[in-house]
């Protein structure tokens, strides 16, 4: 373990400097490793919690193969402290692209970053020859097709760029180029851009589909208010460049009418139209089950 981390450290420095953490002397960072039976997925979780960072660790598991994923997680609590200023910097770099699709890949930055670093380059280090078998396959670092996806895509860029002291704010369209260019055609997809904020304006009767749409884009963040009519949500609407889900059924229809100067005349009839078509539109999902999964853009 102890050989695994020495080799795996130097990376830990590149990346701090790629976050441009500035950490206290003897901030404390706490990793609890959780002991699981052994089972048929190789599927690991793990999460950060502030500066707490919890890591399963399957029976039998030999410590070199654990790093990456310790690592992963160190880098998100990186991400969470870097300064402000740098990820204004990287937002306002993404805003000079053309692109329509270019805050949907902000979306995938921390997770995209900690995969390409982690389970990347931390591991390119301590077992090279599982990193490059696992570079092949699909979902070998993250069980995720985009964050996958998007972060083989980096590894090459991060590994040329942070010896020479790169920051992700200067590095952003650079990265973001990258990914896009992986992804294709999923870059446009409204289950990526939902990842960013998914917000449910909801009552009771819907509020059961959180957890199904939570699990069907992967939301990075989901900020939850109700009921519709409040002036919370009207707020949150005055903000035109904020990704949203609006689930309404029944009667519930009539109150988006309050919502006009947001939505817009022409967006609330065809909601109309389409209430008074499907006795709801909730109903599709609920009866067939449906998921949000691979949703894409439509003009409806």
């Amino acid at each position: 373990m102890l050989l695994a981390l020495l080799l795996s450290a130097a990376a830990g420095d590149d990346a701090a400097r790629f976050y441009g953490v500035d950490l206290p002397k003897g901030h404390a960072i706490h990793f609890a490793l959780v002991t699981r039976p052994k089972a048929q997925s190789r599927v690991v979780h793990a999460t950060q919690l502030e500066n707490w960072l919890v890591i399963e660790v399957p029976e039998g598991a030999k410590p070199e193969e654990r790093v990456d994923v310790v690592f992963h997680e160190l880098f998100h609590y990186f991400y969470a402290s870097a300064p402000k200023a740098k990820h204004i910097a990287a937002m306002e770099a993404l805003k000079k692209q053309k692109s329509a699709n270019v805050f949907a890949l902000y979306t995938l930055f921390d997770e995209a970053f900690a995969t390409a670093l982690g389970n990347g380059l931390v591991q390119k280090r301590v077992t090279p020859d599982a990193f490059a078998n696992a570079m092949t396959k699909p979902r070998s670092f993250y069980n995720d097709d985009a964050i996958d996806t998007a972060a083989k895509a980096i590894v090459p860029e991060l590994e040329k760029a942070l010896p020479k002291r790169a920051s992700f704010d200067a590095m952003a369209t650079t990265l973001a180029d990258r990914m896009a260019a992986a992804l294709g055609a999923q870059v446009s997809t409204v289950a990526l851009a939902l990842r960013s904020v998914a917000v449910l304006y909801e009552g009771e009767s819907t509020r059961a589909l959180r957890k199904k749409l939570m699990l069907g884009v992967r939301s990075v963040s989901v900020a939850s208010i109700a009921p519709i009519e409040t002036e919370t949500a009207r707020e949150f609407m005055r903000h035109a460049d904020r990704n949203g889900v609006i689930f309404v059924i029944g009667d519930e229809i009539k109150k988006l009418a309050a919502l006009e100067p947001w939505f817009g005349g022409p967006i609330l009839k065809r909601l109309n139209e389409l209430a008074a078509a499907l006795d709801t539109l909730l109903d599709l999902f609920v009866a067939h089950d449906e998921t949000f999964t691979g949703v894409g853009l439509s003009d409806d």
